[in-house]
């Protein structure tokens, strides 16, 4: 009951408003990956597309996109689970390679040079 009062009276437009905002202009930059299908019922393919479009148009860097033709919302590992497989390792190997530049960077700023190798992903 109290979880019902509380969201009856949320400002959902609000949140959905500012929810668009942060994926529009994230304040910061990190890999993102984004999974979607033409037969969604939920996710609209089109603006799907049109946001990754727009990311990667303004600079922001690594943005992974797979579209399949067929696969319903929340479905793609499911239904398409090779590919799927395969996409995430991709992005994590990036999001491992990133990490440990902008740790290289932030320690070469400072003088300092990393005490450990880099990080094994060779079961990604």
């Amino acid at each position: 009951l109290f979880h019902w009062r509380f969201i009856q009276g949320y400002n959902w437009r609000n949140v959905r408003t500012t929810f668009w905002d942060f994926m529009r202009h994230p304040r910061i930059q990190i890999p993102q990956l984004f999974f979607y299908s033409a037969d969604d019922r939920v996710a609209q393919h089109q603006l799907i597309t049109a946001h990754v479009q727009y990311l990667r148009s303004n600079g922001v860097p690594h943005v992974y996109s797979k579209f399949w033709k067929t696969s319903r919302h929340v479905q793609h590992f499911r239904v398409h689970r090779a590919e799927y497989d395969a996409e995430v390792r991709v992005f994590m190997r990036t999001c491992i390679v990133e990490w440990q530049t902008q740790d290289a960077r932030r320690l070469a700023a400072r003088n300092l040079t990393l005490s450990h190798g880099p990080i094994a992903y060779s079961r990604l």
